[in-house]
């Protein structure tokens, strides 16, 4: 897989022996796309999302915390990583609605339920 960044502490993260293993490892735990699990469709998740941006860490030692928390992690199919990258690249208020909604549910599946 080829990353886009240019921020080379970020490549070094997802491309680091550690970030594969835990990739592989919530994978195997999380094997279908959580997005569609919401509308009740089946998918096999093919890629491990960070649900809050490790480049807007402001050191390593951040980046590195969000990397590899798996409570930052989403298991996502290949259609629905490429949507939840377009709504964050949006800045209408709809899609920051949106945003806000998922992280709210998020927040209360990992600390709540």
């Amino acid at each position: 897989m080829k990353y886009k960044s240019n921020n080379i502490h970020y490549r070094r993260l997802i491309q680091s022996v550690t970030w594969q293993r835990l990739r592989f490892n919530y994978l195997q735990a999380h094997p279908l796309c959580e997005r569609c699990r919401e509308i009740d469709k089946i998918t096999p998740a093919t890629d491990v999302h960070h649900v809050e941006p490790i480049e807007e860490a402001t050191s390593i030692e951040a980046m590195r915390a969000k990397a590899y928390n798996p409570n930052n992690l989403m298991a996502l199919c290949r259609a629905c990583h490429l949507q939840v990258h377009k709504e964050l690249s949006s800045h209408s208020k709809e899609a920051q609605r949106n945003n806000n909604k998922r992280r709210t549910e998020r927040f209360i599946k990992t600390f709540l339920d």
